[in-house]
């Protein structure tokens, strides 16, 4: 029997990871919006994806989505942020890794590959 002092938080992934997102350039975080709903409906992305809502909700990841330019070499990058954080429960600091996802090129495949960095 569930204790009703519980909450259960019911969160749509696919719009905390849009608000994490920031698109530059016109139409970029519709079609990386429209990618995302794509790839949550594969029965095997969708733990993924919950995941990386987690770690946004948590502070621990955005997503930058740019244009790509004639001079980029990389169609995304994994960008981490090693910082100290001090944990009240143990008296310590503690290291985080935040991480910034730059997606310059809308592809499922690209977009997984720089996941899959943050999830190493």
């Amino acid at each position: 029997m569930a204790s009703k002092n519980l909450a259960v938080m019911n969160y749509d992934p696919l719009a905390i990871l849009g608000s994490y997102a920031v698109g530059e350039g016109e139409g970029n975080h519709d079609e990386f919006m429209k990618l995302l709903k794509r790839l949550y409906r594969h029965i095997m992305f969708k733990p993924i994806l919950d995941l990386m809502a987690t770690r946004a909700m948590n502070g621990l990841l955005s997503f930058y989505v740019a244009e790509r330019q004639n001079y980029h070499r990389e169609l995304g990058l994994c960008r981490v942020i090693e910082g100290n954080i001090f944990n009240y429960w143990f008296n310590a600091f503690r290291t985080e890794k935040i991480h910034q996802v730059v997606i310059r090129h809308i592809a499922g495949g690209v977009l997984m590959h720089e996941i899959g960095h943050v999830l190493e």
